[in-house]
């Protein structure tokens, strides 16, 4: 793992801020090893790499059915982290829907409300890209549940 991939992949696991949380994540004491592999003085082990590849290999994404809360959910587990509740589009009398960020799905039944940021929301064209990717998560893990 070449020090670029290292980067890009520890902001994608934990955003802009990455390093100290990626180095906690491996059980290190603190970054000063992670800036030092960054910098090229050091380089990273592969027992450390592989560690990284599994952190990299969770799933990005978890449908909830809802069976235990009664309500389908949504969880991005990668910078920016969120999870929305999935309501559906005939709920519109659901005072939940009406406040905060909504989206509404592309297979017009359902839309992704009630949604509690772990991170700092992406700007606008961000924020329409990631959740385009959680509509597509959500078709998938429909189509996965007919199997």
């Amino acid at each position: 793992m070449t020090p670029q991939q290292l980067q890009q992949a520890g902001e994608a696991l934990f955003g802009p801020q990455w390093q100290t949380a990626l180095a906690r994540s491996l059980g290190m004491k603190d970054a000063s090893l992670i800036r030092k592999i960054l910098s090229g003085s050091r380089a990273l082990t592969d027992n450390t790499a592989r560690r990284i590849r599994l952190l990299m290999a969770h799933d990005e994404w978890i449908v909830g059915d809802g069976a235990d809360t009664g309500h389908e959910y949504i969880v991005h587990t990668r910078y920016p982290r969120f999870i929305a509740k999935v309501a559906s589009e005939q709920a519109g009398d659901d005072a939940d829907i009406l406040s905060g960020i909504t989206y509404a799905c592309a297979d017009g039944d359902q839309v992704l409300c009630e949604f509690i940021w772990s991170d700092k929301p992406p700007e606008s064209d961000d924020l329409v890209r990631l959740l385009q990717r959680a509509d597509a998560a959500l078709e998938a893990a429909a189509y996965d549940a007919m199997d």
